[in-house]
């Protein structure tokens, strides 16, 4: 076999050059295991010849110390299956979602379009999103190898390595809620988690506060004041400087939810025509609400979102000490019930900034295990 040249075919990542690996434990009743997982949010396969190649497989080989750890392979069909829902995306208008969540301009060249098939015409590629890789030992590479067969059966292939590294948090943060809340949405629930599969909230976490039956909300939940979570109070997890923040934004509660005699389908056109018009906006205003970034020592940066309106306590400038009260929780934004949404990352940027793992001190977990609140219903 061969491998190809830049003129042949391509991979390119994002994140470039290295991804964060999470470490997490469970318990087979007999002894407790660590387990380490990383999600490459982007992969390109780009076909840059002036033939058509048909794309074989893709092969993710994990390596510690040069000692191989882990191999997972996709075949043609896997990986058309994974890319399909990316064109598609595009093709409802939604290709700056994809540029927010992807950052796809970063591993794909303007004039490459992406493909309907597995057989790639020349500038053409796969792109595949968000592949989620555990690891039963903590890896330092990763080496991505594609192959593929191109005119007259000859066979091309080509790599690219990604670094991996396990991240350790420069300081330390108390929760920014007080009293007992539910925590979700955080990366030991592993592919559970949404916020993995985005790069800038990557290890951010939801703080729900729940009712004295468990419940979120009250009455119906249908208003932000339903919820038990609103208007809690905001603590800043650390001291620090306030560099950002947002007080604008007021919860439009229709977005979620049809109008008196609006049709499920007339509300999912509305819902898309809405958000197609936020992204040609503010699209940190419609995602993120109201807002505040705490810059930490080391270069860390916290950040606390979907504010109640009015609440926000600071401004850019002020020197805030951890335990502060500096807002309270809302549901503005791209906030379906009130929550807060904290995140630590390595820029105030809450678009191209890098979302970090971290962990609280001072706190005890209820319980371990992930789950999922139920009710019965009539």
């Amino acid at each position: 076999m061969m491998t190809a040249s830049a003129e042949q075919l391509e991979i390119r990542l994002y994140p470039h050059d290295h991804i964060f690996v999470f470490q997490t434990s469970w318990w087979d009743l007999l002894s407790e295991r660590t387990y380490h997982n990383a999600v490459i949010h982007t992969t390109a396969i780009m076909n840059l010849s002036a033939e058509t190649l048909a794309i074989d497989r893709l092969t993710v080989e994990a390596h510690a110390s040069d000692r191989l750890i882990s191999r997972y392979v996709w075949q043609a069909n896997d990986l058309l299956g994974l890319a399909e829902p990316v064109k598609g995306r595009i093709i409802a208008g939604l290709g700056r979602m994809l540029e927010l969540v992807l950052f796809m301009h970063q591993a794909l060249p303007t004039e490459v379009e992406l493909a309907s098939s597995s057989t790639l015409m020349p500038n053409e590629a796969l792109v595949i999103p968000n592949i989620y890789l555990p690891f039963h030992a903590l890896p330092d590479k990763l080496n991505l190898i594609v192959d593929a067969v191109g005119r007259d059966g000859k066979k091309v292939s080509a790599q690219t390595e990604l670094k991996v590294i396990e991240y350790l948090g420069k300081n330390e943060y108390t929760l920014p809620v007080e009293g007992s809340w539910f925590m979700k949405a955080y990366p030991e629930t592993g592919r559970l988690d949404h916020h993995r599969f985005g790069v800038s909230n990557e290890f951010g976490v939801d703080f729900l506060k729940l009712g004295s039956g468990g419940e979120l909300f009250k009455n119906d939940g249908m208003l932000a004041s339903d919820w038990y979570s609103y208007g809690e109070k905001v603590f800043a997890a650390a001291s620090g400087k306030v560099v950002a923040t947002h007080t604008s934004a007021v919860q439009e509660w229709t977005r979620f939810h049809p109008a008196d005699g609006e049709s499920d389908d007339d509300f999912q056109q509305r819902a898309l025509r809405e958000v197609q018009a936020a992204l040609a906006g503010d699209v940190l205003d419609w995602a993120a609400g109201n807002y505040i970034v705490i810059e930490h020592s080391n270069r860390e940066f916290s950040s606390y979102l979907h504010l109640k309106e009015g609440s926000v306590r600071v401004k850019g400038g002020d020197e805030v000490t951890g335990g502060d009260h500096i807002a309270e929780v809302g549901n503005t934004g791209d906030s379906y019930g009130a929550h807060l949404h904290f995140q630590i990352t390595n820029s105030k940027d809450l678009i191209n900034g890098r979302s970090l793992p971290f962990s609280f001190k001072g706190m005890s977990v209820d319980l371990e295990e992930p789950g999922k609140f139920v009710r019965s219903v009539s």
